[in-house]
């Protein structure tokens, strides 16, 4: 899962001191968000929003990437999971979920991204976009240099772009069906 926050050359946040990461980024778009303005690096990313109330498109300027790693509800599934990787030499992480920072510039919408060497892959993943409009959806990759995922997981996330689609659906109109929502990723 992939979480961007949004803003207009401002940082977000709410009035409160943060002790669970996510809630710094998904509690702008869930209620009031104040904007400090403060100078920081960030990515513009141009998106078609799809909502009952019709088509629209809206530029986000991100200012923070948080990819969260080892999300998984189920708990034995994400188990065998990490065994799986740890027999690749990708070692246990100390808690989950997994909160990992990556470098804003490395969102892409183009239609392909580069890569080094045959060690990369993407796996389909859902986006998060929290902005003061509101909390949207979208789907990206993950995209992790995988052999450089078994000498350090934040050193792997930071290696290779993290491709994101240019569709976006607000939060509240697909939460309530959100475990019939299918992604896929085909090679």
């Amino acid at each position: 899962m992939m979480e961007m926050r949004a803003g207009t050359l401002s940082r977000q946040s709410a009035h409160a001191v943060v002790t669970d990461p996510m809630d710094r980024f998904l509690g702008c778009g869930r209620g009031p968000c104040v904007c400090e303005g403060r100078a920081t690096d960030m990515t513009e990313l141009t998106v078609h929003i799809e909502s009952r109330d019709g088509s629209r498109q809206e530029t986000f300027s991100i200012t923070d990437l948080v990819i969260a790693g080892w999300t998984g509800r189920n708990k034995e599934a994400m188990e065998h999971h990490i065994a799986e990787l740890e027999a690749l030499g990708v070692k246990r992480p100390p808690q989950t979920p997994m909160f990992y920072r990556v470098s804003t510039s490395r969102l892409s919408m183009a239609d392909e991204i580069e890569c080094l060497g045959g060690a990369s892959s993407g796996e389909v993943e859902f986006v998060l976009i929290s902005a003061c409009g509101g909390l949207y959806v979208g789907v990206g990759s993950d995209h992790t240099d995988r052999e450089a995922e078994t000498a350090g997981v934040t050193l792997s996330k930071q290696m290779c772009d993290k491709p994101v689609g240019g569709t976006v659906w607000p939060y509240d109109e697909v939460e309530g069906h959100w475990d019939q929502l299918v992604v896929r990723s085909h090679a």
